[in-house]
Parts: C-alpha cells; structure tokens; sequence
C-alpha cells in the first residue's frame, strides 16, 4: 500500500513536465495521449543535452534517445514506441529525426511546442473527418486500400511512373532494374562506397529494398506497423536525392558536386538498352572533361601530382575531425566535471557528519542519496585525475571557447572533405580512362600481330 506525502515530501521527486497546450490546443487534439507523455519525457532529456553541449553547427539543440530506451521508459513494444515517434514527427511536428548513419542513433530535435504551424491540424486531421458516411456504410472494403485525404497530398505525379532518363532505351532493361539503377544515380551509391568501402554489401543492400519497395505489386505497403498506399511510398522515396545529406543547411554550407564517376559501360551495360550506353557514353565524357579541367584547375600536371594533393587534402580532414572530436570529448568531460562538482558541493556537509558519526549504519540509510552522490563524485575527480577542483566558472569559459572552436571548425571540414572526395574522383576518372585506352591499344596491337 502506497504511503502518504507529509510536509514538504511532495517536493523532493522529480516528474515529467507536458505542456498543458498539447490538452487544450485544438491543433493537438488528434494526437494520442501517450505521444504526449512521450513528448514530455524527451522534453525533458533538453536540459542534459544542453549541459552536455549537445549542439549542432546551427546552434540547435539535440538528444539522442534510443528505441530501446523509450521502450523501456513506457513499458511497450517496438511497435508501439515506433508508431509514438511517428507520431509526434509526421502527425504534428513536435519532433524531428535526423539519422547519423549506419550503425548510429539518430539524432532528435525537440522542437518548440508553441511555435508549431498551425496548419498542422488541418494537414493531419483523421480519415473518418473527411470520408461520407456513405461510403464507409457502401465500400467499407475499398476505404482500405485507397489513399486517405491525408496520405493523398504526398502523392507527386512525377514520381509515381517508371524513372527513365533521357535517351534510354529500356529494352534489355526490367522495371526493377531501372529503379534500381535510378536510386543508384539519385542517391549516388558508388560515392558512398568510395567513402566507406568496408559497408558496400549494406548499401547495395538497401539499393536492392527500394528497387523492390518501388517494384512491388502490392497495394499497400506496411512501414513501421502502418499500411501505407503504395503510390505514397513510392513517390516519397523517388524524391530523395544525395542532397538530403545537407538538409537543414544553408545553401552556402554546401555546393553541387562538379565531377561524378564515370560508369564502367563494359561492366554496367551487357544487359541493358542501347539508349542507356549512348547516355553512359555521353556521361562518361563530360565527367573526363570535368575531371581534367578539375585537375589543372589544381595546378596539377600529373595524376600523381593530383594524387598528392587529395592526400593532402585528407590529412586536413582527418587532423580537422580528429581536433573537433578532442573537443567533444572535453566538453562531455567538463559536463561531468560540473555535475560532479555541484553535487560535491551539495553534499559535503552530510558526508562530513556521516564520517564523524564513525560512519554509522543507520546514519547512512538515512542519508542514502546524499551519500552515495558524494562518494560517485570523488571517485569521479580520481578517474578524471583531478587532483585540485576546479572552478565552475572556469569551466564554463573553456566549454563556451571549446564550443565556439568546434562549431567554427565544422564548415571548413565539410568544405575540405568535400574538396578531397572531388579529387579523389578526379583521380579515378582519369585512371580509368587511361586504362582503358591501353587495353584498346594493346588489344590494336595483338590484331597487328595476327594479321
């Protein structure tokens, strides 16, 4: 049986906050209640995060909260914690996910719930507001399958046919294919596996799911536990691009890559169109021309010479990542540090009365929490090799040069990892081409020989 609250007791427990707006807006009323816990739990992980410096190039703060972790929080499936973060991102905006890459958590933005637009609700309003009694009473089956009012407005025509460039022929080509080499091409899959070969079977991987997603002969498509028209599906991801690397950035913080890889036509083009081989050769030369004028654009003369420059130019990238990771890593230490010391400071009075009552038993249940935050707290001055404690002041200045160090180092080292990747490209394009010309001119001289 639970005991009463007496006095002051009430106040010495932490709670999560929801803001009372998510009950009384109208613009909130379609959202469930648990997305709503849900939303003050992460709501609540802000002040850490901000602690920590957990920001971004843009100043914005983020968490990171695992699946796992808010399965845990509310007791519920996968499933469910799923269908809850989707919730509050795709049905009203107050979160946002921006994903890491593979094998990292993604990164959420808790967004401000009294500057969400308005037009949410209108956008986000449930099937049943908008369909006739009618037609729910005369083709309940039929309501299943077609697009609601809602999932109907992501519907972009331009998407929804078979993706052909022009020029192709797609004799020789099945539909799979040509979906399968537009999200190659579109997501700029050989890129990435230049950038991270060791994960080159898990992007292929992913090539071979949204080929068959966009191939697929059902009419609904099941995503995160909801069915979902498969004209929905298919136009929302026939819209990405290797651009959507770059959102939530200026257009200054990026730019359009000047030079791709050429495409190996003996290797890519067996089984396909005589329209895409006249198009990959059409590629093919204008990324040579561009791979050139790169080179000498560089002051290069030689591939070599343009081999050292990208080398150069990664150093800098790797000692640029290497010096904003040391800043992380201080920054998360002085989060520590402070946290430690508040407590320390707490809490020295209980633990001075603690020892001078022979560290007695009973003392020490009465006394716990207090207790226990003093002892984690020096042993986290030992781990840190702290032998003076420092001040929470200094602390602070030296967080807010680091950050201001780390945010300034971000726009170069996207601008020089960029720079070397272009290179590196370059470099490859070249090669290739004089590869190839040399097995032509060996191949001219082997029929010389015959004849």
């Amino acid at each position: 049986m639970h005991e009463y609250f007496y006095g002051a007791q009430s106040s010495t427990y932490s709670f999560i906050r929801v803001p009372t707006v998510l009950f009384t807006d109208d613009q909130y009323k379609y959202v469930s209640a648990e997305a709503k816990v849900l939303y003050g739990l992460l709501l609540a992980r802000m002040d850490l995060s901000a602690k920590n410096g957990w920001l971004d190039d843009q100043g914005r703060v983020y968490i990171i909260c695992t699946l796992s972790e808010i399965m845990e929080k509310l007791n519920c499936a996968d499933n469910k914690a799923t269908k809850l973060m989707n919730e509050l991102e795709d049905k009203c905006g107050l979160i946002e996910r921006k994903r890491q890459g593979l094998g990292k958590p993604n990164l959420i933005y808790v967004k401000n719930f009294l500057s969400v637009d308005n037009a949410v609700e209108s956008r986000f309003k449930s099937r049943d507001n908008h369909d006739s009694g009618v037609a729910e009473i005369t083709i309940p089956d039929t309501s299943k399958s077609r697009p609601s009012n809602k999932d109907q407005k992501y519907i972009d025509l331009r998407y929804t046919e078979n993706p052909i460039y022009p020029g192709w022929d797609t004799d020789g080509m099945s539909e799979y294919e040509r979906y399968k080499e537009w999200f190659r091409r579109q997501l700029e899959i050989d890129i990435l596996i230049l950038d991270h070969p060791t994960e080159k079977e898990t992007l292929e991987g992913i090539l071979d799911i949204l080929a068959e997603t966009c191939n697929s002969n059902k009419k609904e498509i099941r995503i995160a536990g909801d069915d979902k028209p498969k004209e929905v599906v298919k136009s929302r991801l026939m819209k990405l691009d290797s651009m959507h690397k770059y959102a939530g950035k200026t257009p200054a913080q990026h730019r359009q890559r000047s030079v791709s890889l050429i495409i190996d036509i003996q290797k890519k083009c067996q089984e396909k169109g005589p329209g895409y081989q006249q198009w990959a050769k059409v590629h093919n030369v204008k990324q040579l021309a561009q791979s050139v004028y790169l080179m000498r654009e560089r002051g290069c003369r030689t591939i070599s010479e343009l081999s050292v420059r990208a080398d150069d130019q990664i150093k800098k990238r790797d000692d640029l990542l290497a010096s904003i990771k040391a800043s992380e890593a201080r920054m998360a230490e002085i989060a520590t540090l402070k946290k430690h010391i508040i407590n320390y400071s707490k809490t020295r009075k209980t633990y001075e009365e603690y020892r001078k009552a022979g560290y007695s038993k009973k003392f020490f249940e009465a006394h716990r929490e207090e207790i226990t935050l003093h002892k984690a707290a020096k042993q986290a001055f030992d781990d840190l090799g702290v032998k003076k404690i420092p001040k929470v002041k200094d602390l602070n200045t030296e967080y807010a040069e680091l950050l201001a160090k780390k945010k300034a180092a971000y726009p170069e080292y996207r601008r020089i990892k960029e720079d070397a990747q272009e290179l590196l490209i370059a470099k490859m394009n070249i090669e290739s081409f004089y590869e190839a010309d040399q097995k032509v001119s060996q191949e001219h001289q082997r029929q010389e020989k015959q004849h």
